[in-house]
């Protein structure tokens, strides 16, 4: 009988540290976890952020474009322009 409940102790410390093993697995897998899908969130926004940038720079280029396109109309119309009152008599 003493004999018995003493595998009895063993079997249920046995099954203690094979619960509480499982437990610190879980534990160390959810942290695991947790710290991965902050790396995951902080990519992504590093990713945002990075095609924002672009995003902005490719609109700078567009307006520097439209802009030398704008200068360059502007002074075809004053030579044009010029060019007229050098026609006129004087």
């Amino acid at each position: 009988m003493e004999q018995q409940k003493g595998d009895q102790v063993i079997e249920l410390e046995a099954e203690k540290k094979l619960i509480t093993d499982s437990l610190t697995e879980i534990e160390q897998t959810h942290s695991s976890l947790e710290n991965r899908a902050e790396l995951e969130m902080a990519q992504s926004e590093k990713d945002l952020i990075s095609l924002a940038a672009e995003k902005n720079k490719l609109a700078e280029q567009q307006l520097i474009e439209n802009a030398e396109v704008e200068a360059e109309k502007n002074n075809a119309l004053l030579n044009h322009s010029g060019k007229a009152t050098d026609d006129l008599p004087n």
